[in-house]
């Protein structure tokens, strides 16, 4: 599985400047959590807020 696009562009915008230092010990977590933060949190946060 890669860092799908969104999640990709939604952290550059939040945090351009910031790079996980566990990228190089755990880039399997750090893709995970990336996707589950950026790309379907966001992308679901504000519908689960109005239900």
């Amino acid at each position: 599985m890669d860092q799908s696009r969104r999640a990709l562009g939604n952290h550059d915008e939040l945090f351009r400047s910031i790079c996980s230092k566990l990228v190089a010990t755990y880039p399997d977590l750090i893709e995970i959590l990336d996707n589950l933060a950026f790309d379907e949190m966001l992308s679901s946060g504000a519908q689960a807020l109005c239900a």
